[in-house]
């Protein structure tokens, strides 16, 4: 069987870069998915603009975004390896996918999706503690990607 891995933790805490540093360990196939994590009083979710995903396409060629059509296959392929990240701005109340809260676990249900392993960035020792930030608050800035460039070595992922 496939191993499903979640990982969760505030924005900012690194857990794209370690997606990343597992995926390209990893040699069979693989998948990521980026899930919006339950809305925390007063506390703001950082959007899914795809721009983790596409960079990390650039970084793992061969890496698949989960749908219900291949999320099964990826499953039962042996050497196969998901990972879900979730913005959660404090360590699950509960363990296992009750902590996650319920719009997490709809959506992984949706998609067919058990995760063997949770892990949260600041609580479990697999993971970077130093690298895990305290948020209050979010503070995001969007902007269109079309017009004039100012530096163009930075959008080397698109």
């Amino acid at each position: 069987m496939g191993q499903v891995c979640l990982i969760s933790g505030p924005p900012g805490c690194r857990k794209t870069t370690w997606a990343l540093q597992r995926l390209q360990q990893h040699q069979g196939p693989c998948a990521y998915l980026q899930l919006g994590g339950e809305k925390a009083a007063g506390l703001e979710q950082g959007e899914d603009s795809g721009i983790d995903l596409t960079w990390l396409k650039d970084q793992v060629p061969r890496l698949e975004k989960p749908a219900t059509a291949n999320a099964t296959d990826l499953k039962q392929d042996n050497d196969g390896l998901t990972l879900i990240e979730v913005q959660q701005f404090h360590p699950p109340s509960k363990e296992g996918v009750e902590g996650l809260g319920d719009d997490v676990r709809s959506k992984l249900e949706a998609l067919q999706l058990h995760p063997d392993q949770l892990l949260h960035f600041g609580r479990d020792p697999e993971l970077p503690a130093k690298d895990t930030l305290e948020f209050s608050k979010l503070e995001a800035w969007h902007t269109s990607l079309s017009g004039c460039v100012w530096d163009p070595n930075s959008l080397s992922s698109f």
